[in-house]
């Protein structure tokens, strides 16, 4: 059985990567954006890998994730893997 796994980053080159080969593996992923347009791009371009979940969000403060691994836990029931794919602005 998959595993419900949250991809933080998932609009990047690396993100969608990720997010392909996880949904290519039966997993259920949501994929995370600050930009839900550009999630939607995402997902319509990885459709033939399977259905990208999409969820607008951002951590770059601790509440801002604290609210994003809130709305995941809703969204997915349980999470069982947090990839992370986002670097800090210098």
């Amino acid at each position: 059985m998959g595993k419900n796994i949250l991809v933080i980053g998932a609009t990047g080159d690396v993100g969608q990567g990720i997010c392909q080969v996880l949904m290519g593996a039966g997993h259920r992923v949501l994929g995370v954006s600050r930009t839900l347009k550009n999630l939607e791009a995402a997902r319509d371009r990885l459709a033939a890998h399977g259905k990208l979940e999409c969820l607008a969000g951002s951590v770059a403060t601790e509440a801002e994730a604290r609210a994003l691994c809130d709305q995941a836990r809703a969204r997915l029931g349980r999470l069982d893997a947090v990839v992370t794919t986002v670097n800090t602005k210098n």
